[in-house]
């Protein structure tokens, strides 16, 4: 038995097969099909890798394959696909942060910030505020009036948790209610979160979460806000 007889997949020289006889290799078909499915991160770069598998593969055996100009494509495509993907990933990932980070920012901050304000950590308050003109005997100012209204502080909650903030005052600026309880009295309270640095000059500086205002809403005696010119 000849070489030939081994291997159906020889073509001995001088045997011709005609073109109809041909098919496209599969591995062609699969690198285009990833190249093309840019949806899927780096699934072009899968598509080129394949594609270049596909091209060896053809080149061995052109009498009985065909689909090199497919393969041919689906490494440029997935070469352009990957690299288009690589700043989207990097944009991708830092906004997933940072919609963690307001998350995280709006169900913990207001609380902490109020609490800090009931124990005298006035620097920690103003800490948290974008006014960078703001002083702790601002938020001292602001944290007896409440006191000597309403009596001690007893709880901060969240209106409505995983609601999400309300955006409708535009300026990339976030409204998040929640219910202050005091020892005379229970209010409503308005937190105005920074969610969006509209003066940022970068990416960086863009996604900043920071607080900007407190309004406590008392139609009684009048509301009380921090800053107090908020």
């Amino acid at each position: 038995m000849s070489q030939f007889e081994n291997n159906p997949y020889a073509n001995p020289e001088g045997v011709s097969v005609a073109p109809g006889d041909q098919k496209t290799h599969g591995l062609a078909i699969t690198s285009l099909v990833c190249s093309l499915a840019c949806c899927i991160p780096f699934l072009g770069a899968l598509g080129a890798i394949l594609g270049v598998v596909a091209v060896v593969a053809i080149g061995r055996n052109e009498a009985k394959c065909k689909g090199k100009g497919m393969a041919i494509a689906a490494i440029i495509i997935g070469l352009l696909l990957a690299v288009a993907w690589i700043p989207g990933s990097i944009f991708g990932g830092k906004f997933v942060r940072y919609a963690m980070e307001v998350t995280t920012y709006m169900q913990q901050k207001p609380a902490q910030i109020m609490d800090a304000g009931a124990d005298g950590d006035y620097a920690l308050v103003i800490a948290e505020f974008e006014d960078a003109t703001l002083t702790e005997s601002d938020a001292e100012v602001f944290f007896q009036t409440l006191e000597s209204r309403y009596g001690a502080l007893q709880s901060t909650l969240e209106t409505n948790p995983g609601a999400g903030p309300d955006t409708s005052s535009g300026a990339g600026i976030g409204i998040v209610p929640y219910t202050l309880t005091f020892e005379n009295a229970t209010l409503d309270a308005e937190f105005h979160i920074m969610l969006a640095d509209e003066t940022a000059t970068n990416v960086s500086q863009l996604f900043r979460v920071g607080m900007v205002g407190i309004v406590i809403e008392d139609e009684e005696l009048g509301d009380l806000s921090f800053p107090a010119d908020f």
